[in-house]
């Protein structure tokens, strides 16, 4: 039986996301199906419950964290309890933008501590 309050959205948008941890990473993914207060995504690796992440889709900026993980054949559908979601705007872009330099920093930090 199915217990949600708020019914599901399917959805089969591209999403981004940024998986945020010990380093940071970069994932595409789709998205599955919205409810008020989640997400299912449906991504190449598996991100463990409890992981803090950005979904990054066409029009809107969610951040949540990881609350179930599945692998199903070659991808993995991940639910997300979102926290906050933001609209596309000039902001937003600037913020998408900090968090991609903040991405890419990082990477080239451990690949001179690895040399």
């Amino acid at each position: 039986m199915d217990r949600r309050v708020q019914p599901r959205i399917s959805s089969d948008e591209v999403a981004q996301v940024t998986v945020f941890g010990d380093k940071t990473q970069q994932v595409s993914g789709r998205v599955a199906n919205l409810t008020g207060r989640g997400m299912q995504l449906i991504v190449s690796r598996s991100i463990p419950p409890g992981t803090a992440l950005s979904i990054d889709t066409p029009d809107r900026l969610y951040m949540g964290e990881v609350v179930y993980c599945n692998c199903e054949g070659l991808s993995y559908r991940v639910g997300v309890e979102v926290e906050q979601a933001l609209r596309h705007t000039d902001d937003l872009a600037r913020l998408r933008d900090a968090i991609s330099e903040m991405s890419l920093a990082e990477v080239r930090v451990n690949r001179r501590m690895i040399r």
